[in-house]
């Protein structure tokens, strides 16, 4: 205790090779422990990033904005292969791909193709928000609920689509 106020540490093993989850994860204990705790302020340093967070300051200091901390994996939507097939990326050769990394799409929005017995089914996002990774290439063969490709819900993303 110092003058009045708890002074608490905790260690916590972070280096280069943690995942993203896991800091996100720790982020979010970190915080939802601040919020539940009579402590005023909180000052964390690790070897990936340094958060301070300030009770009733009404400021927002800009290492601790929310919408800086990237969502986890859990929280991320999956486009999964609706059927076996071959994942086409563009409409045909030569053209641009349907969707890339960072692009805004809408639950309708068309991701891509899977070509079976000479038919296109069309696959779709599935949720309003931004294309977060592509796993698939154009001409891979697809199983049947292969992850595709995985989006960043709107009400994640903090970018309008």
């Amino acid at each position: 205790m110092t003058n009045g106020k708890r002074n608490t540490e905790q260690e916590y093993e972070l280096s280069n090779d943690t995942n993203h989850s896991e800091v996100v994860s720790l982020v979010r204990s970190v915080l939802t422990t601040f919020e539940n705790s009579s402590c005023d302020e909180l000052h964390l340093r690790t070897a990936l990033f340094e958060l301070e967070l300030h009770r009733g300051s009404g400021a927002e200091h800009p290492r601790t904005n929310p919408a800086q901390i990237p969502p986890a994996e859990s929280d991320r939507v999956e486009v999964r292969a609706p059927l076996v097939g071959v994942f086409r990326s563009r409409p045909s050769p030569g053209e641009r791909p349907f969707v890339e990394c960072e692009d805004p799409v809408k639950t309708d929005t068309r991701v891509g193709l899977i070509e079976a017995m000479k038919t296109f089914t069309p696959v779709t996002a599935g949720c309003e928000g931004r294309i977060d990774e592509v796993h698939a290439t154009d001409g891979q063969v697809v199983e049947y609920e292969e992850k595709l490709m995985t989006v960043v819900p709107e009400e994640l993303s903090g970018k309008e689509t």
